[in-house]
């Protein structure tokens, strides 16, 4: 193993710096700077020496937990705006979100937005989670989504040893307890109001089928958006989550299947949510624009996104006695933890369904 200073010769009685690493076998450049006629060669070649002494220290603890200071000198929030500008999964927003909170949180312990992995503590961590779980405004599951996000963040940074590698070993992120009766349940639909919004008319058709149909197969708008026919064969839907690509393979209601009209080529889109406006795709925003009207038209006074299609599709397998794994594979949940936060909302539809017994 070495690491060896070595110079280029360049036009102009100009030259180069560069690297000559030797690890492992394998013998790799690494292209320092260029230095010119006019420039301080002796302040240069000093500063060529420096880098390459630090690359040495690299290639000697590689293997080891040894971290090199000026890897912990790196800001931390500088880290994580570049880790979701390389980002390319679906849950970039989510992790943006959360680093937004991490912002959030230094202000409001009045720490420097510019600290460093060499200042961060795992007690500074430790307090980010008290301040998702109390302080940030959040409610329900968000605090811990969050949280796991950022941790993901830190988990790379582990691996390029800018973290030691017990960094939060050990640690759980704790869900508030004393929240947990409390928790206002998300906004589901019941059977009664599903059957208002069959015989309530949408200012856009193609939504209110949409809608109906993540009520009815647990759809989200991303995949409902790309939905083809090849899709949908002999009433059964089989396709995949675009968050995690695990499999959903429902079977759809004689309803919805009318409802989906004469079929068409394979290839061809099941729902036609573009835009007459704009000629393109609706935004989540643009339809949960054009759903909330057709909520309120049809009399029900609730707070209804389109993602809730997917929370009342758990809620009625649910209350119709599904078991719990079955609930998860038919929504796309990788096990049954997320799934276990619709049995509030059960609890919640008995108490409403029991007190307005006569």
């Amino acid at each position: 193993m070495s690491v060896t200073l070595r110079t280029k010769k360049l036009q102009n009685g100009a030259f180069s710096y560069y690297l000559d690493i030797y690890l492992n076998g394998i013998r790799t450049k690494e292209t320092l700077f260029k230095v010119c006629t006019f420039d301080d060669k002796i302040e240069k070649k000093l500063l060529a020496e420096k880098i390459r002494n630090q690359r040495a220290v690299e290639v000697d603890y590689q293997g080891t937990d040894f971290t090199p200071s000026y890897k912990k000198n790196i800001q931390v929030l500088a880290y994580c705006k570049k880790y979701t500008d390389d980002y390319t999964k679906a849950d970039k927003r989510v992790i943006e979100c959360s680093i937004k909170k991490f912002a959030d949180f230094l202000s409001f312990k009045r720490i420097r937005p510019t600290i460093t992995f060499k200042e961060l503590h795992e007690k500074t961590v430790r307090d980010f989670a008290d301040f998702l779980n109390y302080d940030a405004g959040l409610s329900g599951t968000t605090p811990i989504g969050y949280f796991k996000k950022f941790k993901m963040i830190l988990t790379e940074a582990r691996a390029e040893k800018l973290l030691d590698s017990s960094f939060l070993s050990g640690y759980r992120f704790r869900r508030r307890s004393t929240d947990t009766e409390k928790e206002v349940p998300k906004n589901i639909l019941t059977e009664e109001e599903i059957n208002m919004l069959w015989d309530t008319e949408c200012l856009n058709e193609e939504i209110k089928k949409a809608f109906l149909y993540s009520c009815y197969t647990g759809l989200g708008l991303a995949e409902i958006a790309i939905l083809k026919w090849k899709s949908i064969k002999e009433n059964m839907l089989d396709t995949n989550r675009k968050k995690n690509n695990r499999r959903i393979h429902n079977m759809i209601s004689p309803r919805m299947m009318a409802a989906l009209g004469e079929r068409k080529n394979d290839n061809e889109l099941v729902f036609n949510l573009i835009s007459k406006k704009t000629k393109k795709i609706y935004t989540t925003n643009g339809v949960n624009a054009l759903l909330k009207k057709f909520i309120e038209n049809a009399g029900i006074k609730k707070h209804i996104t389109f993602y809730c299609g997917r929370h009342t599709f758990a809620v009625r397998l649910l209350i119709n006695n599904t078991n719990l794994k079955t609930v998860a594979d038919a929504m796309g949940h990788s096990n049954t933890t997320t799934t276990n936060k619709y049995l509030n909302n059960i609890d919640f539809i008995k108490h409403i369904a029991t007190g307005s017994l006569a």
